[in-house]
């Protein structure tokens, strides 16, 4: 007959991740009316729309820094 491990030696009990640990996520998925949903699937796309344009905005925003950088050097030249 074949004998399992635990049967043989004593083990350890199996490693659990702790509660407190800093990547342990509760999951929580709320059941949400369809307008709640709607609403939600809204906001995120808002959300999106917000952070491309403040991305396209700093973007603008250090390329013009980058010019204004190379035109003081050239000037200084």
């Amino acid at each position: 007959t074949t004998l399992s491990l635990p049967e043989v030696l004593t083990l350890p009990p199996t490693p659990r991740r702790s509660i407190k640990h800093r990547n342990y996520k509760t999951n929580f998925h709320p059941v949400l009316t369809a307008g709640e949903r709607t609403e939600a699937i809204r906001q995120k796309k808002e959300q999106k729309e917000k952070e491309e344009q403040l991305r396209k905005r700093k973007a603008e925003e250090r390329r013009e820094a980058k010019e204004k950088r190379e035109e003081a050097k050239r000037a200084r030249l």
